[in-house]
């Protein structure tokens, strides 16, 4: 009988911290989700979608402002008081004999705290992604009003840099200056969302125009300042050389002159319009150009030294030819008389004389000329 009574008496010890510790745990999980539920209830997210929020908004963005208080409306506030009521019969029966059926009621307090914090989480995130878009867009609208007075600052006093190409430089950057100021009105009314589409539109624009003004100035000089002296030297240098009977090796040296001309300008034309393709291979093709010409008419004017210190051997040269052709013909005279010759030694002589006196002639001709 004693044993029963001790099984007795250590089954309700065991029963008892049963129901100890499970109430214990009940406690805290019950402790737990109502930290969360006051949490909940003490947030921001309230005042952040308060109605006077509206005003700061337009368009698409509005919309989206609108969908953000719906949802915390018709989802947070909802799974909140939903949780406060589940709470409240827990506290009433927590204390009873209904403590443990309450597992499933602490699970649907759970539930409700969960939905409400996993909805609230999402819209303070998308706040917050707003935020920092307004953030972003404030701050880009500052650098390009300082981009924009930048390069109009540069347009102006680099002007030359830049060539006929500044008046379309000009344009562009007007172009991408009345852009900026629909994204200005757009960020001023609480339109951000068709603000981001235009700042994208705007960021592209502003590279492209860097890269504009980066390769320009680079493309144009060789067109501005290098060849046009080059080929100003050429055509004078030409006709110097022309007019003191210099002669070379290519034909219509001063056409050629003429059409790189005419392609330099062509090409200054066509960064006018800010057309760059290809210009940097043109400038390439007209300095080697340039450069040819150059070495033809140098090649000449070395050439001329040499050729004058060798017209008085060449004459000697001449003359001893003709001398010996002269005695060779004689000595073949006398041969005849004598002898008959078969193999055509007096025509052969004699046309080489024709050949020595054309020679002569040309030699002539040529030697006027270099001493005139």
């Amino acid at each position: 009988m004693l044993q029963v009574l001790i099984g007795i008496i250590v089954i309700a010890i065991v029963v008892v911290c049963a129901m100890y510790f499970y109430q214990r745990n009940l406690l805290n999980r019950i402790n737990k989700l109502r930290a969360q539920l006051t949490d909940l209830d003490n947030s921001t997210l309230m005042a952040q979608l308060d109605d006077q929020e509206l005003d700061m908004f337009a368009g698409d963005t509005l919309k989206r402002f609108e969908g953000l208080q719906t949802k915390y409306h018709e989802e947070v506030v909802p799974s909140i008081a939903e949780a406060k009521a589940i709470d409240e019969e827990i506290a009433e029966e927590f204390h009873g004999a209904a403590v443990l059926s309450l597992g499933s009621r602490v699970d649907d307090l759970a539930t409700a705290v969960k939905k409400a914090s996993s909805v609230a989480d999402d819209i303070a995130k998308q706040l917050k992604n707003l935020d920092r878009e307004i953030e972003q867009q404030d701050e880009a609208a500052d650098q390009l009003r300082s981009w924009i007075r930048k390069e109009h600052n540069t347009l102006t006093t680099d002007a030359a840099q830049y060539g006929d190409s500044v008046a379309k430089l000009n344009e562009k950057l007007t172009t991408i200056e009345n852009d900026f100021e629909a994204f200005a009105q757009l960020t001023k009314h609480g339109d951000r969302d068709a603000a981001s589409s235009k700042l994208a539109d705007l960021q592209a624009a502003t590279a492209h125009f860097d890269d504009l003004m980066a390769k320009i100035p680079v493309l144009s000089h060789p067109l501005l300042m290098e060849f046009p002296d080059q080929l100003a030297e050429l055509k004078q240098g030409y006709g110097h050389l022309i007019s003191d009977n210099y002669h070379f090796t290519e034909d219509n040296i001063d056409h050629a002159v003429e059409a790189l001309e005419q392609q330099r300008q062509a090409t200054l034309n066509q960064l006018a319009v800010l057309d760059l393709s290809n210009v940097d291979q043109i400038n390439a093709d007209l300095a080697k150009k340039i450069d040819h010409l150059y070495a033809v008419m140098e090649k000449e004017i070395t050439a001329r030294p040499k050729v004058q210190q060798m017209l008085v051997p060449f004459a000697e040269h001449l003359a001893h030819a003709q001398q010996q052709n002269k005695l060779l013909t004689n000595e073949l005279d006398r041969l005849n008389i004598s002898y008959t010759l078969n193999n055509d030694e007096i025509a052969t002589v004699r046309q080489l004389d024709e050949q020595l006196k054309q020679i002569e002639t040309d030699f002539n001709t040529e030697q006027k000329t270099l001493r005139s």
